[in-house]
C-alpha cells in the first residue's frame, strides 16, 4: 500500500466509522445534506475500506472472495443490490491483483454498495471473533498504522502475476516512455525559459532576481539530462545505472523542493561554495526537515537499488526480470520528474510575483502539454498498482 492509498483507506475508515455509529463524518450525512460532490469523494475511500475487510474476512472463513461476499451480504442485508453488485466488481478486480476500474456512472451508488459490504464484513468479522462491528473498524486503523499484510488491497500472489503482465504490456510500456520522455523535454524547455528570463534581468540589472531564476533553471536542466540519460540507458536495457541516475534526480529533487518553499534561495545556492552546500544542500538535510514529505527511508531505497553495490542491485545489473526492471526505472522516473515539475512551476510563479513579471516565465501551452501527457499516462499504464503491494509509506 503506497502513501496515498494509505490515506485513503485511513480517510475510508472514518466514514465507516460514521456510518456504524450513526454519528459524524459519512457518506449517509453527505447523501442526506445533498452535498453530491463531498459524496462522490467519499466512494474511492469506502471502496478501499471494503476491499480490506472482505480480504480479512476471506482469510479468517479459509475460504475465497465469493464466500466471503456471501458472508458479507447476509451480515449487511442490502436495500439495493445493484449497488452492491457495482462495488463487488471492484473488489474482485483489486484482490485479484487488478487496478480497479474507473467509476464513470452513478459513482455514489457504488459508494453505497461498497458502504455495504465493508459494514457486512465487518459484522461477519465480529461475530466471528465474538466482538462488536466497531471494534473491528477501529482495529484497522492500528493495522495502518503498522502496514501489516492484512491491510493491503490485493493477495500478494496475485500482484506479482499481474506486475509481470503490466511490466511486458507492449502499450503500458509505450505510455511509461512517452510520459517519462515528455516530462524531460517540458523541464528542458522551462530551463531554457527561466534562462532566457535571467538574461532579460540581468540586462535590466536586476542582479538578485536573475540569480534566482538562474539557479532554479540550472537544477532543472540537470534533472532533465539526467531523466534523458534514464531514457537511453533503458533503450539499451542497461537498467542498473538507469537506478542510479534516478537516485540523482532524486537529489535534484531535494533542491527543487526547496526552491519552491523559499525561491529566494536559489540565489543563494547558485552562489553557494562546497562547504555551505555541505551545512544546508546535502539530501540528509533536506530530507530530515521536519516539514516535508522526503523519508530517509526512501532515499535509502535508492540507494540500495542504484547507488551502491548491494545484492538485489547486481541482480539488477545482470538483467534479471528486466521487464519488471524496466517498468520499475520509468515509474520512478515518471514520480520524480512530476514532482520536480510541480516544484519547479511554483518557484517559478513565486518569482515571476516577486520580479512582478506579468507574463508566466513557464507558458501555459507547455503546462497544459505535460498534463494531458500525465493524464493520458495514467489512463493507460497499471503497472503502479500492482507496485503499491510493496510500497513502504511509514517513516
Amino acid at each position: 500500500m503506497n502513501k496515498a492509498q494509505l490515506q485513503t483507506a485511513s480517510y475510508g475508515i472514518r466514514l465507516l466509522t460514521g456510518h456504524l455509529r450513526q454519528d459524524g463524518e459519512s457518506l449517509d450525512m453527505a447523501i442526506a445534506s445533498r452535498d453530491f460532490e463531498a459524496a462522490v469523494s467519499m466512494v474511492s475511500p469506502l471502496v478501499s475500506v471494503s476491499i480490506i475487510l472482505v480480504r480479512q474476512l476471506k482469510s479468517a472463513l479459509g475460504s475465497d472472495v465469493s464466500d466471503a461476499l456471501r458472508s458479507a451480504h447476509a451480515s449487511a442485508m442490502p436495500k439495493d443490490d445493484a449497488c452492491w453488485a457495482a462495488a463487488v466488481h471492484l473488489i474482485e478486480e483489486a484482490v485479484a491483483g487488478d487496478a480497479p476500474s474507473v467509476v464513470e456512472q452513478y459513482p455514489i451508488g457504488v459508494g453505497i454498495g461498497a458502504q455495504d459490504i465493508a459494514r457486512g464484513a465487518a459484522s461477519a468479522l465480529a461475530q466471528l471473533r465474538g466482538e462488536h462491528p466497531n471494534a473491528v473498524v477501529a482495529q484497522l486503523r492500528k493495522q495502518l498504522r503498522e502496514q501489516v499484510e492484512a491491510v493491503q488491497l490485493a493477495d500478494k500472489e496475485s500482484v506479482e502475476a499481474k506486475m509481470e503482465e503490466y511490466a511486458s504490456d507492449p502499450v503500458m510500456r509505450a505510455s511509461r516512455i512517452e510520459a517519462a520522455s515528455a516530462l524531460v523535454v517540458a523541464i528542458n524547455e522551462s530551463a531554457v525559459a527561466l534562462h532566457d528570463r535571467a538574461i532579460d534581468l540581468n540586462a535590466r540589472e536586476k542582479t538578485d532576481a536573475r540569480d534566482s531564476y538562474e539557479g532554479v533553471c540550472r537544477v532543472a536542466v540537470t534533472a532533465a539530462a539526467l531523466g534523458a540519460g534514464v531514457i537511453q540507458l533503458i533503450e539499451a536495457n542497461n537498467h542498473y545505472p538507469a537506478y542510479a541516475l534516478v537516485r540523482q534526480i532524486v537529489e535534484t529533487e531535494f533542491v527543487l523542493w526547496k526552491f519552491q518553499r523559499e525561491p529566494i534561495l536559489a540565489a543563494s545556492w547558485l552562489n553557494s561554495d562546497r562547504d555551505a552546500r555541505e551545512q544546508s544542500w546535502k539530501p540528509s538535510r533536506i530530507y530530515r526537515d521536519g516539514d516535508n514529505e522526503y523519508r530517509q527511508k526512501d532515499y535509502a531505497g535508492h540507494c540500495e537499488m542504484g547507488g551502491h553495490p548491494t545484492p538485489t542491485g547486481t541482480l539488477v545489473a545482470a538483467g534479471e526480470r528486466s521487464s519488471i526492471a524496466e517498468a520499475s526505472v520509468l515509474g520512478d522516473l515518471i514520480l520524480h520528474l512530476r514532482e520536480s515539475w510541480i516544484h519547479i512551476l511554483v518557484a517559478a510563479d513565486a518569482l515571476d510575483l516577486n520580479v512582478s513579471e506579468s507574463a508566466p516565465s513557464v507558458g501555459g501551452e507547455l503546462r497544459a502539454k505535460v498534463e494531458n501527457e500525465l493524464n493520458s499516462w495514467s489512463r493507460v499504464d497499471k503497472y503502479g498498482f500492482s507496485t503499491s503491494y510493496f510500497s513502504d509509506p511509514i517513516d
